[in-house]
């Protein structure tokens, strides 16, 4: 549920689309999408630090071993008799 506060925010979209960065090459499941309005010299070495730094993002919860599931999953509040 939203509030208040969070419904009245402004979401932030990319004015020109978003490009689909691959972090690992042959790897197309592990990409980021990044806004395409950057400069290409800023866009170049931002790309250039995520994919050197691919190994801190977690695709899937079998990449957060250590992470107790109790953080990652979640509960719908419904009554199981309906």
């Amino acid at each position: 549920m939203l509030t208040s506060a969070e419904s009245k925010r402004p979401r932030l979209e990319a004015t020109s689309g978003n490009e689909e960065i691959p972090l690992e090459e042959g790897r197309p499941e592990f990409s980021v999408q990044f806004g395409q309005e950057r400069e290409a010299s800023i866009r170049h070495y931002l790309v250039k630090l995520l994919q050197e730094y691919r190994d801190v993002f977690a695709f899937g919860p079998e990449e957060m071993p250590s992470i107790d599931p109790k953080v990652m999953e979640h509960l719908l509040n419904i009554d199981p008799a309906h």
